[in-house]
């Protein structure tokens, strides 16, 4: 992750076609995250106005970094759900501390 000190505010999502939807077709605020089957997407764009960038975290360690901005959903909702079933190819990933957001709003909230 880019932005190791950032605090992230976690959304659960039910399924990978609805995270993909929201992914690729919304922008987010710099502070938010999501949490889908074993995986945590938690947002490492520069800002909000910028490419919606994410890190992929599975059991605590940043496995990928998918920039969703330029994805189409069916094809981030295919590689989503191979990265939940089996994780990356690249290695274990690096291990990853997730910092929660603090109660209410935050500089990063919209």
């Amino acid at each position: 992750m880019m932005h190791k000190h950032r605090r992230h505010r976690i959304a659960t999502v039910n399924d990978f076609a609805t995270l993909a939807e929201k992914l690729t077709q919304h922008s987010w605020t710099v502070c938010t995250g999501f949490k889908c089957g074993s995986l945590i997407l938690l947002c490492d764009a520069s800002s909000e106005d910028g490419a919606q960038e994410y890190a992929v975290i599975r059991n605590d360690r940043q496995i990928e970094s998918i920039t969703c901005s330029w994805m189409e959903a069916d094809k981030l909702q295919a590689m989503l759900e191979h990265l939940d079933k089996h994780g990356s190819s690249l290695g274990p990933g690096t291990l990853v501390e997730i910092k929660p957001h603090p109660k209410g709003s935050c500089s990063r909230c919209a």
